[in-house]
């Protein structure tokens, strides 16, 4: 295998610009989050897919801890009101 030092600087700095983008595309990540809270809510399903299957599912589990278990939380805070 040969010199993979110019690869990993191109993947690294290729990782960077995804990150910094991201706040600029904040909005429709948050519009996508939200439905895909309903979805859960209402009892529906999200099939998640990708090149690594026990990735996804451990993203979506991410996913529901994180936004469905808040927004749970959130209704019952507006219905104990």
């Amino acid at each position: 295998m040969g010199d993979t030092s110019e690869i990993f600087e191109r993947a690294i700095k290729e990782h960077i610009g995804v990150i910094h983008a991201l706040p600029s595309q904040r909005p429709v990540l948050e519009r996508i989050a939200a439905e895909m809270c309903r979805t859960i809510l209402n009892g529906r399903k999200i099939l998640w897919r990708g090149k690594r299957h026990i990735l996804c599912g451990h993203m979506l589990c991410g996913f529901v801890e994180r936004f469905v278990c808040q927004e749970q939380l959130a209704e019952a805070e507006k219905v104990a009101r």
